[in-house]
């Protein structure tokens, strides 16, 4: 928890004798849950960011190749267009491993959200 959370709590258990250790359990995790849903997002931004950062390359490389091609014979098109497949394959593996990757996390972090709620309704179930 932060700083300004634990002093909250501090006030709060000053004002009223103490929280009860539920609301204490729910407040962390709830924290607990922020952070991991930061993290999520920080790891869709990246990828958001990878895709654009790929997507104009590919561009830029697209676009010379495409003045190369004009200048150049049927053949310097044929190969063009070879590039760009191959270049649309990168990314798109790319991005598969990416969003495979956030998928995993996702996953995991649900899991592991879903085992702490567990703990916490069997701790409160041993009151």
């Amino acid at each position: 928890m932060s700083k300004s959370e634990a002093e909250e709590l501090e006030e709060l258990q000053g004002m009223i004798g103490g929280i009860p250790r539920g609301l204490y359990v729910r407040l962390e995790m709830a924290q607990e849950n922020r952070h991991r849903a930061d993290a999520v997002r920080n790891d869709r931004r990246e990828i958001d960011a990878t895709r654009q950062r790929r997507k104009e390359e590919q561009a830029l490389r697209t676009e010379e190749l495409r003045l190369k091609a004009h200048k150049s014979s049927a053949e310097a098109a044929e190969q063009h267009r070879l590039r760009v497949e191959e270049q649309g394959e990168l990314v798109r593996e790319e991005t598969r491993a990416l969003d495979e990757a956030r998928q995993t996390l996702k996953a995991e972090e649900r899991a592991k959200a879903q085992k702490q709620v567990e703990a916490s309704y069997a701790r409160r179930q041993a009151l």
